[in-house]
């Protein structure tokens, strides 16, 4: 494994990997092939990972393809990011674009736009006018913002801002604003639906299937 303590590209760099490495920023071009492993990686211009790459910080500004599986403790995109395969890490945030197979964390934070088969967190925000195409799993809390669209959400507890949609819901409570949207909602527990939201239907369903919530994770 070819290892590497801190490298910056300014113009176009392709390494063959897999590599282990201190801290990388690249603000031209970079690809990495066969994958890696380091500490901080940060992209303010372009970069591809050919295969697996586990890093504890990960931020990009710029864009980033990865054809595999990515690993990281704190996931920032306010750029683009394509992630072949699952995202796991303990707090994603995003205020660009994120498209991933899969993405598993203990906060999921949009400010921006995810498309993904399935998110699976402890906590989701999606802020105001953000949207995640994708069917959203939570043991907490789901919380959608003014304006902003989720597809689906099994979750333990679901709160929809004015202005704010949801297609399909499946969760033990739910808070349901004035002037929110949801085409169905399932709960088991309560739900509070103000005068002026719309939900197409509404009905009382055994519990969803997210677990128990992990104590201390607020």
């Amino acid at each position: 494994m070819q290892e590497i303590e801190e490298l910056d590209v300014g113009g176009s760099a392709v390494i063959r990997g897999p590599i282990k490495f201190g801290r990388i920023k690249v603000g031209g071009s970079i690809r990495i092939e066969g994958g890696g492993e380091g500490t901080e990686l940060e992209i303010s211009g372009s970069g591809r990972v050919s295969g697996p790459i586990k890093v504890k910080h990960l931020g990009v500004s710029g864009s980033l393809k990865v054809d595999g599986d990515l690993e990281a403790e704190t996931f920032e995109v306010s750029g683009s990011a394509k992630v072949a395969g699952e995202v796991k890490a303990e707090r994603v945030e995003i205020s660009g674009s994120l498209r991933a197979e899969r993405v598993v964390a203990d906060v999921v934070d949009v400010a921006g736009a995810l498309k993904a088969r399935e998110v699976i967190a402890e906590r989701v925000y999606v802020r105001k006018k953000s949207e995640v195409h994708a069917k959203v799993v939570a043991r907490g809390t789901v919380e959608v913002g003014k304006g902003a669209y989720v597809e689906e959400v099994v979750a333990k507890e679901l709160v929809v801002k004015k202005g704010g949609e949801v297609e399909e819901a499946w969760v033990e409570n739910a808070f349901i604003e004035s002037g929110a949207e949801v085409g169905h909602l399932r709960y088991s527990g309560d739900a509070a639906i103000e005068p002026g939201a719309d939900v197409d239907r509404v009905e009382k369903s055994s519990p969803p299937p997210v677990g128990e919530s992990k104590k201390g994770s607020e």
